[in-house]
């Protein structure tokens, strides 16, 4: 993502926010906007109306009321309103990442990227979480990715850190190890 979309991603996401503090429905509200993204993402079509330059902005208004009137927050509502006014129907993920990091600060829990070899398993992720949590002193939130060609190990990003305890990293200074010496 450029610099543009994400200062606008943060500076709406920040908006909202601020907003939901203030009438206390951070959550519901971080839940509104999974619902926008994962309908956007299952109905490629509506993201292609909203988002279309050529359709007026009250017929896209007039669309978001039909079907999400009795499932969104008046808040949430007059938000999609805003992004819809000012054309930013394209960044509405991101604001939406945005936000649920804005939330989880909130509620207290570090966002940490985990990638692993494989699939883990509830307990297996629960003790990782754990294990994570213990060392940097809070809660945490754990987003995990599979990425098989790290072979095995742990990635972990936290913050501007990273601990890469991956199979091919340890291969890879192995191989490098190898060719100093034999060189």
């Amino acid at each position: 993502m450029n610099g543009g979309h994400s200062l606008i991603s943060k500076t709406y996401a920040a908006a909202i926010f601020e907003l939901s503090q203030q009438e206390d429905n951070v959550k519901s509200v971080q839940e509104e906007l999974s619902l926008l993204v994962k309908f956007m993402d299952d109905e490629k079509d509506f993201f292609q109306l909203a988002s279309a330059p050529y359709l007026t902005i009250e017929l896209k208004e007039r669309l978001i009321e039909k079907i999400f009137a009795q499932r969104l927050s008046s808040l949430t509502m007059n938000f999609l309103r805003a992004v819809i006014k000012h054309n930013r129907m394209f960044s509405l993920p991101q604001i939406a990442a945005e936000y649920d990091n804005l939330s989880d600060k909130f509620s207290g829990f570090s966002p940490v990227n985990v990638t692993v070899a494989r699939s883990m398993t509830e307990s297996e992720l629960e003790k990782l979480r754990a294990d994570i949590a213990s060392v940097i002193g809070g809660d945490v939130k754990l987003k995990v990715d599979v990425n098989p060609s790290i072979i095995g190990g742990v990635v972990i990003k936290y913050g501007d850190k990273q601990v890469d305890n991956s199979i091919r990293r340890k291969l890879h200074q192995a191989v490098q190890s190898v060719k100093q010496k034999g060189g």
